[in-house]
């Protein structure tokens, strides 16, 4: 199952986390935030206020990662 089936706290925390910004106040208006989050939740579709950062996320998520350190590749 994909990930855009199928969202995780993790998705949805580091979306919130980028599209909050690293300031005190928001980047974007907290009604965004919420219908970000719940669209998130349901597997509805997101604000085009954010579909790019949630859409850079799921890339993210996509992106292959080891389980054990002994995964990981030496390539690098």
């Amino acid at each position: 199952m994909s990930m855009q089936n199928s969202p995780n706290s993790i998705e949805i925390s580091i979306a919130w986390c980028l599209a909050w910004g690293s300031g005190r106040e928001p980047l974007f208006d907290l009604s965004v935030l919420r219908q970000m989050r719940s669209a998130l939740n349901s597997g509805e579709e997101v604000p085009q206020d954010v579909r790019e950062i949630v859409d850079g996320v799921r890339e993210l998520q996509e992106l292959p990662f080891p389980h054990r350190i002994e995964e990981r590749s030496t390539d690098s």
